[in-house]
């Protein structure tokens, strides 16, 4: 049976509070923001975390949303019928983009709209001060296949009646942004 270990700052060692599921967390003492490495190559511990608060935020509960710059190349694209949307398809992600998504717990409906909305408004990196945001409960892991889903369903929405979709996503170093 596995042991329970305290959830303690590594910086400081005061005691960090955690919520069921959270994977993120700020310590009273110091302000250190540290991220659960729960990956299975290594025993679970906690990394320091970068968050970049939007200013917008002023004392309201703010979201938080794993960003990635990333690059996609589309390859195969097939479709039932005639009226392919290839060529649009290329131009639309001939440029770098920028993905979010919701590190917060809410349904895939909502992570795809709220995905799809930012990629579009591509809202620069925020500057703000320290403010309260809601529980991180997806990891920095699923940021991938997430992002990958969104690209998916906006190539499905072209109207082309899309069989078949290949494309490849490069993407940098995930940070956490705490959004309105």
């Amino acid at each position: 049976m596995p042991a329970l270990v305290p959830l303690t700052c590594p910086r400081c060692q005061a005691g960090l509070d955690a919520e069921p599921e959270q994977v993120v967390f700020l310590c009273p003492t110091c302000s250190g923001a540290w991220q659960l490495d729960d990956s299975p190559e290594s025993p679970a511990r906690l990394l320091p975390l970068t968050l970049r608060y939007a200013p917008e935020l002023r004392g309201s509960l703010g979201r938080p949303f794993w960003v990635a710059s990333g690059q996609v190349q589309t390859g195969q694209r097939e479709v039932h019928g005639w009226g392919s949307q290839e060529r649009a398809a290329v131009e639309h992600w001939a440029t770098p983009r920028r993905f979010f998504v919701p590190a917060f717990k809410c349904d895939l409906n909502s992570t795809l709209e709220l995905g799809r909305r930012l990629l579009t408004e591509a809202p620069k990196p925020p500057a703000g001060a320290q403010a309260p945001f809601v529980p991180v409960v997806v990891t920095a892991r699923n940021l991938r296949g997430l992002a990958e889903f969104v690209i998916i369903s906006i190539e499905a929405e072209r109207g082309d009646n899309l069989k078949t979709l290949r494309f490849s996503l490069e993407l940098g170093e995930p940070e956490l942004w705490i959004l309105p």
